[in-house]
């Protein structure tokens, strides 16, 4: 009797975190609704950005990878770190080419229409070095750059620009944007360093760009297992051994994204990690349609590729559809990632490795999307 309850409360809480024809529950559903709204994060973004390092006035630059620290050239890049009003906060570090007028330029990529009623917020700062500071201060500025229909002309509008002093405090953004709605634009975040460039360890906190009726989004949080993963796989550094639905998986900067017409092709591997033994090799192959809706996916760990449909699926068919395009591509954040994840978690129960590496690919193919 006691064996039989247990299998009936097992099928109630599996029918009320998963429905049974694949599609999320009501809470998974609420949660959805949350991801899907316009959220322009700089933070999330940044890795995308192309970023540029040059001194005033030259006209000679010379690019930056994301995440990178190339010294006296400058870097970009996202950090946890104690800043100059006491807290540890995680933000987006530019540090200015080491030199009198350096600068660093980071483009961020483009939103195909700007939604009406739009505003970007976020906060300015120094990163807090270990005695006293010597920062003379540096200019921060953003940069919006948009085609206007009207001229049929590229334009570009300096809409903050602040010389900010290292004074123990954050200088709080709030920028209306309203004017620019309709416009296809870019935005790009620049730092100038002062007449000495010494700690000009410049960073900037929260940045988002969202609706003016929305609530502020949260601050960046510490990447999930997930995120991790996925971020591996797109751009790298290697991830090893993540604990991921049950099981532990290998990562390393391995998918590719081709076209096939108007559908989108991504490819990409992963290990299944193995203690004392050789790892697994598992390898995807999935076919996006023009709108990011899955058309097909295949896998093949060792005896050829197999037709497989995973649970994700519908969640990630709706989620695509909703979130917003930027660059001419899907833009789906961490937060994304992670209501997939959510998805797997409520419908997977203790799945094979295999099975759960089949939700992860999927994941790791819709993120690509947006690469």
């Amino acid at each position: 009797m006691k064996n039989s309850m247990k299998v009936i409360a097992f099928f109630i809480f599996c029918l009320f975190s998963y429905q049974m024809n694949g599609q999320p529950s009501m809470a998974t559903t609420q949660q959805f609704a949350a991801v899907t709204k316009f959220d322009y994060s700089f933070y999330d973004l940044a890795k995308r950005a192309s970023w540029i390092s040059t001194t005033h006035g030259t006209g000679k630059n010379e690019k930056l990878r994301f995440g990178v620290d190339h010294r006296s050239l400058g870097s970009a890049r996202n950090v946890n770190k104690k800043m100059e009003d006491g807290r540890v906060l995680r933000v987006l570090h530019t540090h200015p080419k080491w030199t009198a007028k350096g600068v660093i330029i980071g483009t961020f990529p483009a939103v195909e229409r700007l939604p009406a009623n739009l505003k970007l917020t976020g906060s300015i700062g120094f990163i807090k070095p270990n005695g006293s500071p010597k920062t003379d201060g540096a200019r921060f500025v953003i940069y919006i750059r948009y085609f206007d229909a009207a001229s049929k002309k590229n334009k570009s509008h300096i809409i903050y620009d602040y010389y900010k002093r290292y004074d123990g405090k954050l200088k709080n953004i709030n920028i209306d944007l309203s004017e620019f709605a309709g416009k296809k634009a870019s935005f790009e975040l620049r730092v100038d360093t002062g007449a000495k460039p010494i700690e000009d360890w410049a960073a900037w906190y929260n940045m988002h760009i969202y609706p003016k009726y929305q609530a502020p989004p949260g601050p960046p949080k510490a990447p999930s297992t997930i995120s991790k993963a996925v971020d591996a796989s797109l751009y790298g550094p290697n991830v090893d051994e993540a604990k991921l639905f049950g099981h532990e998986f290998n990562f390393w900067k391995t998918v590719q994204v081709t076209k096939e017409g108007s559908n989108k092709i991504v490819t990409g591997r992963f290990s299944h990690a193995i203690s004392f033994a050789r790892n697994d090799k598992y390898f995807f192959t999935a076919k996006f349609d023009a709108k990011g809706q899955l058309i097909s996916f295949q896998r093949n760990i060792e005896e050829g590729f197999k037709i497989i449909t995973p649970i994700v699926k519908y969640a990630a068919n709706e989620l695509v559809s909703k979130v917003p395009v930027i660059g001419g591509h899907i833009y789906v954040s961490d937060e994304h990632i992670d209501y997939l994840a959510k998805v797997v978690t409520g419908g997977l129960g203790k799945p094979s490795w295999e099975k759960a590496a089949d939700e992860i690919a999927l994941i790791i193919a819709v993120a690509a999307l947006g690469k």
